[in-house]
């Protein structure tokens, strides 16, 4: 997989164990939803410190801000939680989810969770 960056920091994506045990990043299981490439493209268009990932309509999966921009200074960051970075068509039904992001010095680590799991 390949590693993107923000401010020269890499990023590194985890998942909590809920979320690991209903979505999978396996091609071709029936499980499958191509969340690290969205949140990729997400974070390539807009960068921000959490995103909300929800459906809109059947299937339509939006993907909106819901923290803190990603600045080079943390004092010029911005809360924004209503800017919708994506639309996309998806082929199944999926739980509403988070993306949550922290700054650890040397990297950016994104974690996928339901909103239970915070």
């Amino acid at each position: 997989m390949k590693t993107i960056k923000l401010n020269g920091k890499p990023v590194e994506f985890l998942v909590t164990a809920a979320f690991d045990g209903k979505y999978s990043l396996e091609l071709g299981t029936s499980n499958y939803i191509p969340y690290v490439k969205l949140a990729e493209k997400a974070l390539s268009m807009f960068p921000a410190d959490m995103y909300l990932f929800e459906m809109k309509d059947k299937n339509v999966l939006q993907v909106r801000s819901a923290g803190y921009t990603i600045t080079k200074d943390p004092n010029d960051s911005i809360l924004n939680e209503k800017k919708i970075i994506l639309t996309v068509s998806i082929e199944m039904q999926i739980d509403t989810f988070w993306l949550k992001l922290n700054d650890y010095g040397d990297k950016y680590v994104g974690m996928f969770m339901f909103p239970s799991d915070w």
